[in-house]
């Protein structure tokens, strides 16, 4: 399944709910010295995270197997980019959760250098028995899965 809350965060939204009226993509490209639009972009990041939060606390509840929905799933959570005001694919955030049936290792934090989320998604092809998946896109001229994650 896959599930994508906004349009690249580009459609110029307010999150008014937030007591915040611009988009979220304008206030990304302010610079990295711009204090307010950093608080903004926290409480936007804070409120997206609660509501991953609420779906894996959800995964969580429901039995499964000899575990939970949660370890027989994996939840990537992502961003199409590492920092807004400069459109870096470096240092993109991602965020797996759940433990795949137990083919995944939890519990860890891994810096992979470098723009590899496209090794990332190999990765995850490989993990669902697409070993042969090599490559993903061509923001990556490299080949293979992300080392470390399986």
């Amino acid at each position: 399944m896959s599930l994508q809350v906004r349009y690249g965060d580009n459609d110029g939204t307010p999150y008014s709910w937030l007591g915040i009226n611009q988009g979220h993509h304008d206030i990304s490209h302010a610079g990295d010295s711009d204090l307010g639009a950093r608080a903004n972009l926290t409480k936007i990041y804070t409120w997206y995270s609660e509501r991953v939060a609420h779906f894996l606390d959800k995964l969580a509840s429901y039995p499964e197997g000899n575990g939970t929905l949660l370890d027989n799933t994996l939840v990537v959570w992502g961003s199409e980019i590492g920092k807004g005001n400069n459109h870096s694919f470096d240092k993109v955030p991602f965020v797996l959760a759940g433990a795949a049936g137990g083919a995944l290792q939890t519990g860890r934090y891994l810096q992979a250098p470098g723009a590899v989320h496209n090794r990332l998604l190999v990765s995850i092809c490989q993990l669902m028995g697409l070993s042969d998946v090599q490559t993903f896109g061509t923001t990556d001229q490299g080949s293979g899965g992300l080392a470390g994650l399986l």
